[in-house]
């Protein structure tokens, strides 16, 4: 919340700026006006609230501009959200690969403070290594390196950090396995594995 007290005559109008582009109330911003007499000075305050800051994008210079006739004042405020509820902004790919093939997927995930991770398969902790890797103030990559994969799976990257509910996202590990069978002509066939695994993929 930003505080902007002016007086004037007439009474002062009031603009607000995020930067160069003005602020107009939505679902997120609210401004509000109120005056006061005292000594037979009239003063106006016009009141910034910024609700649920949750995104990075917040962090920015805030300008209140007053304005009577001929006259222009304005004051600044600078603010640095110390606070964000863990997001995801890049969500795991999906793949189709073949039996035995090594899979890795990422997951990058902002917040302050910085997000922890956690990678699972029908509900469970996935197997796989876990590297985590600072990219900017309040952006981490996370990565698991699946090894050779011989199943399909849907893979889920959780994360928080305390704030909120968290946030997930997923991503469809497809595994198909190729087989040959060998008569006169070979035939090459493909499918996909769902709950089971591929035993002797190549059959003569």
């Amino acid at each position: 919340m930003f505080t902007c007290v002016a007086t004037g005559i007439p009474d002062p109008a009031f603009s607000w700026f995020r930067g160069n582009s003005e602020i107009t109330v939505d679902d997120r911003h609210n401004i509000t006006m109120t005056t006061e007499v005292v000594e037979d000075v009239t003063f106006v305050t016009s009141v910034l609230k910024i609700c649920e800051l949750h995104n990075i994008t917040d962090v920015a210079t805030y300008t209140c501009v007053a304005t009577v006739p001929r006259v222009t004042d304005s004051a600044s405020f600078e603010l640095d959200v110390r606070a964000i509820h863990a997001a995801i902004v890049t969500d795991p790919t999906n793949i189709t690969v073949v039996i035995g093939t090594e899979v890795s997927l990422m997951c990058q995930a902002e917040g302050a403070p910085l997000p922890s991770f956690s990678w699972t398969l029908g509900g469970v902790a996935a197997e796989g290594e876990i590297n985590e890797t600072v990219v900017g103030d309040t952006t981490v990559n996370s990565t698991i390196d699946l090894g050779a994969v011989n199943v399909t799976g849907v893979y889920v990257c959780s994360v928080s950090n305390g704030l909120g509910d968290g946030a997930t996202a997923s991503a469809l590990v497809t595994v198909q396995c190729e087989f040959s069978h060998t008569n006169t002509h070979t035939h090459t066939h493909i499918f996909s594995l769902t709950a089971f695994h591929c035993v002797l993929c190549k059959c003569i």
